[in-house]
């Protein structure tokens, strides 16, 4: 049994990666335990090194996607995806790192990046919030990130998804109104601009043109 060319790999935990592949050592004589665990080691560290990377990248355009979802599955497994939420807020609120929480293996958590701009920290944070269906919070912070940046159609695109999930129907058309002038222009706006129409539709509200 050869771990490193099954898909199922993926999918799992580096923990029980590990000791999958140590059970699988067992058929192998040759192979002790112990030097298969060891060769995980370094692929360990590569994932953990993209991770850094790919976190890197995101608070330069923070945005919902594979990036995005790939951090947030990573810190669901270290169970610390609340702690990487507070670490953005005090970021965005101070521009300094949160000292973490007492108990939490600071490996388990993601480095903020010196290159974070705190309006994006804020923005992940409010993303972050929506994603775990925090209704109230997710407004709140969203409201912080598009209030920082004006310019950023997602920012406002975000904050309308969440007063509309929180039932603020007139706060999300005015938010949306903010968002789509902008929007509209992307290769990618088109299924989104069909939601709104659709969802505000559905509400009774006027769709904006």
């Amino acid at each position: 049994m050869n771990l490193a060319d099954c898909s199922v790999r993926h999918v799992l935990s580096p923990c029980l990666l590990c000791f999958l592949t140590g059970i699988a050592a067992v058929s192998e004589p040759r192979v002790p335990i112990l030097a298969a665990m060891l060769q995980q080691e370094p692929e360990q560290q590569e994932s953990r090194q993209s991770l850094d990377r790919l976190f890197a990248a995101l608070v330069r355009n923070p945005r919902y996607g594979p990036s995005f979802e790939r951090i947030v599955r990573w810190h669901n497994q270290q169970g610390s995806l609340a702690a990487l939420q507070s670490r953005l807020l005090a970021h965005g609120n101070s521009g300094t790192a949160d000292p973490g929480q007492p108990g939490l293996n600071a490996e388990s958590v993601l480095q903020i990046p010196a290159t974070c701009a705190p309006d994006s920290a804020l923005l992940l944070a409010g993303m972050i919030a929506l994603q775990r269906a925090d209704g109230e919070g997710s407004v709140s912070l969203l409201a912080q990130a598009s209030a920082a940046r004006p310019a950023d159609p997602l920012s406002a695109w975000y904050l309308a998804r969440a007063n509309a999930r929180q039932g603020n129907m007139a706060a999300a058309v005015i938010a949306y109104e903010q968002a789509l002038p902008r929007i509209c222009d992307r290769p990618d706006a088109q299924p989104a601009v069909r939601a709104v129409s659709g969802c505000l539709a559905a509400d009774g509200g006027v769709v904006p043109r």
